[in-house]
Order: C-alpha cells, then structure tokens, then sequence
C-alpha cells in the first residue's frame, strides 16, 4: 500500500491499506497512511475516520498523523479545528522540521481564510429573446401574461458581495444585486429590479458530521415598465450536513412578505395580491466520484397567506438539477428543473370554483471561459403554466447570450 501511494496510485494504494488495517486494526501508522491517501483523492471524511485516534509507532508519526487530521479539517472549510490541530503540533514538536511545516500549514490556512479580497461580485450583460414580457416570475401565482408581444431586448445582471467578517467558524457578508431588462417593443414589460442582502454562515462539528447552518435576509425592490410593482422581503434559514465525501442534505425554511404597490382597485378586494408565504423543503446533493458533475433533487412545501381570498394556496414543488464542469475547454453547464402543484384554497371569487395550477420551469446555461475573469453566457429558460382557469394559463421561453464579468474570486 505504502508503495502505491508513493507511486500516486491512490486507488491501489487505499485497497491494499484497508486489507492490512482489515487484518490488524491496531497495526501502527497504517491509519495515517490510509488517510493520506483519502486526502490525495479529497475524501477528507473518510481520512478523519481513519486517522482519529489510530495507533502510530512514534511521537513523530503521531504529529504527522495530526497534521493530516488538520488538513483534513481544512478540506471541509472548518478551520478552527484545523488551527487547533496546525498549533498543538507546532507547540509539541517545537525545534524539529514538523513544527516548521505546521507553522507553514497555519500560514496557509490563514492566507486562504483572510488574504481574500473584500469585495467580489458579477456582471452580465446579454441580447436577448422573450416570447412573452407580459409574465412576470414574482407574480406568477397571481396570473397569467399579458399577452405582451414577442420581443427582443437587452439584458444587465449584477452582484457585489462584501465581506464584512471573516474567521474561523463564521462569516457576515453584505451585498447589492440588480437585474434589468429592456424590450424592444415592449417597454411597458421592462423589469428593474434592486436587491440588497445580508448572509451569516456558522460551520461547525456536529455528532462527527461537518454542519453548515446559515440565515440570508433579502430585501429587493421591483419595477415594471417605469412603476413602483413590488416590494419584497426574504428570511432563509438553511443547515446543511455533509453525510458523506460525496453526499450533502440541506434543510432549508423561508419567509416572504410580498407587497404589490400600485394596485388601484386590487388592495383590500378578492384580488389583492399582497401576501406572506410560508416555506419549508430539503435538498439532496450527491457529487460524482470524477468531482465534475454533481446533481441534486429535493421537495418543497409552501402556503400563500394573501390579503386577498382569491390567492391563498398550499403549494408543492419538486426540483431535479445538475451541475456539470465538462473536460471541454472547462465549459461549465447547469440545468435545473422544477415541477410546481398550487392548490387555491377558496372558489375563484369571479368563476365560483377553487383554481388549481400546474407549473413546469426549466433552467439550463452554459458558461464558456475566455480568459482570465471573463466568459462568455448563454441562457434557455422555459416556463408553463396549466391552470384550470384559462386565463392563467400562459407559455413562456427566454434566449440569452452575453458576456460576464467576475470579480474577486477567491485566489
């Protein structure tokens, strides 16, 4: 085994290595050299298990063991654990090289953590095709389009994220986002969108399980055409355990308050649609073993609390997706479909009966490298409405091709 791992044949290295610890599992150093392995392929859960508390044959095997640990740690961005491991061996092994590689591996953890820069961000700016201006995606639930003739137009899309704290355990992050359309023939369909945000991230250990919990409160402001439409507020809680090297879950809640401005005759009337939504769902993530694809399903419930009588619902969604790094020119792809089932609570208040809903999006995009922190964008959205009120039902597509801008990324 330990003549594999030398070689970097890391497969062959790890069978052989669980045979001798299958054998003999208080054999000495044989978890280090298991785990080393596991780290080589970015299995950093399977080398902690391996490498806690495993027998070594010396106290400078069991600081080598240690640092692996730490890295291990490292790999799943908990970074006090890692220090913690990084420092105890620098302060025991103190005079001797391991010292001096700790002290190296708590410079680069620190470098990676804090030598970052503050702010970071995108812009895209796209040519665009929309066959339908007149649906609106924040008001989907209220209606159909207005039947707005096929247009094309231009697209601007943007966000900056600033750092505001980072440490070990935590991180708070502030940012502005705006998104912006401008159709061609049909200008009364023009979106303006601004957004603000603030993001508090907590990673720690919980049973053993590496547990991302995190809460996004979003507050953005919504134009169509050149008047004020909608005023909207979002809380997001999400924890997310990593079950396995490949495997996540996430459990996430939101709520959302929705303001419809400038309504006229809809506030306080049947059709009012101002609202608060209740949601609550899960994700499942598996990352294939070539670390380049990955895909996920979950399900989502939510309930519409409208002020009006004619959009209160119970929703259920289901979504499926995947995200692809292919080994052409490191094009990435993403594509996500949603299939959503809203059941109105009361009888339409003009048609006398309840209004059932059946909606199908799909997302899917590719990014194309050019150089440096450029690329070039391409984006297909569909979107399908059956309603059992036939002036809810609508069909929608968008094309959009355009270049972006990122900013900041991590070094």
């Amino acid at each position: 085994g330990q003549a594999y791992s030398t070689a970097g044949n890391n497969g062959s290295a790890m069978f052989w290595l669980r045979e001798a610890r299958w054998l003999d599992p208080h054999l000495p150093d044989v978890g280090y050299f298991l785990g080393s392995s596991y780290l080589n392929c970015q299995y950093p859960l399977s080398a902690l298990g391996v490498m806690r508390c495993a027998p070594t044959s010396s106290d400078e095997m069991r600081w080598t063991q240690d640092l692996g640990i730490g890295i291990a740690y490292s790999q799943l961005s908990l970074q006090s654990l890692a220090s913690g491991h990084f420092m105890s061996v620098a302060e025991e092994a103190a005079g001797t090289p391991l010292a001096e590689q700790a002290l190296s591996l708590q410079e680069q953890l620190d470098e990676s953590l804090f030598d970052q820069p503050v702010l970071s961000g995108t812009i895209k700016i796209a040519e665009r095709f929309d066959s339908n201006p007149g649906v609106i995606p924040a008001a989907n639930v209220g209606g159909g389009g207005l039947a707005a003739q096929p247009s094309a137009g231009n697209q601007y899309v943007g966000q900056i994220n600033a750092a505001l704290v980072r440490d070990y355990d935590y991180d708070l992050t502030a940012g502005y986002s705006f998104f912006h359309t401008s159709n061609y023939l049909a200008h009364d369909f023009d979106i303006i969108d601004n957004g603000v945000y603030v993001s508090a991230d907590r990673r720690l250990l919980w049973r053993d399980m590496p547990t991302y919990a995190g809460v996004r409160l979003d507050v953005d402001h919504l134009f169509l055409g050149s008047e004020d439409f909608l005023l909207r507020f979002l809380a997001t809680p999400t924890v997310t355990f990593m079950t396995s090297d490949l495997d996540s879950t996430t459990v996430l809640m939101r709520y959302g308050l929705s303001n419809f401005l400038s309504q006229g005759a809809g506030d306080g009337t049947p059709f009012d649609l101002d609202s608060d939504n209740l949601m609550a769902g899960f994700q499942r993530q598996r990352q294939m073993v070539c670390r380049k694809l990955s895909v996920y399903g979950g399900y989502q419930y939510d309930h519409n609390f409208a002020e009006g009588s004619d959009f209160d619902y119970n929703g259920n969604k289901l979504l499926v997706g995947a995200s692809w790094l292919t080994p052409w020119h490191d094009i990435r792809v993403d594509a996500r479909g949603e299939m959503y089932f809203r059941s109105y609570d009361n009888p339409d208040s003009v048609l006398g009966f309840n209004r059932d809903d059946e909606e199908y999006t799909v997302d899917i995009s590719v990014v194309y490298p050019l150089r440096d922190d450029w690329n070039l964008w391409f984006n297909w959205n569909f979107d399908r409405n059956d309603s059992n009120t036939p002036t809810n039902d609508y069909r929608r597509y968008t094309l959009d091709a355009g270049i972006e801008y990122r900013f900041g990324q991590p070094r």
